[in-house]
């Protein structure tokens, strides 16, 4: 099976990816910014292995609004196609 995985789709696959995971955690009143950061960074990992995403750094979270929201924030590298190959063919005799 052949697939093509544009930029702006490695993009959408994660965001989507990661959030659906994240909202798990939506309602629970026992979970820190700290596991916030924890479980995103993991889920970008096996994105990463996974080859959806090229790589990341630098996940942050933090808490605002008395801890009812928490922000999370990313350096990604999304993946980039394949555009062009260019073959070279020398003529000679053999």
């Amino acid at each position: 099976v052949y697939t093509e995985m544009s930029a702006v789709e490695s993009l959408n696959i994660c965001l989507k990816d990661l959030r659906s995971r994240l909202d798990l955690e939506i309602g629970n009143s026992n979970v820190s910014s700290n596991d916030i950061k924890r479980i995103a960074s993991n889920r970008l990992a096996i994105q990463r292995d996974r080859g959806v995403i090229k790589d990341f750094k630098n996940v942050d979270c933090e808490s605002v609004l008395s801890g009812q929201r928490i922000n999370v924030t990313f350096d990604l590298a999304v993946t980039q196609p394949l555009n062009f190959i260019t073959v070279t063919a020398r003529l000679s005799s053999f």
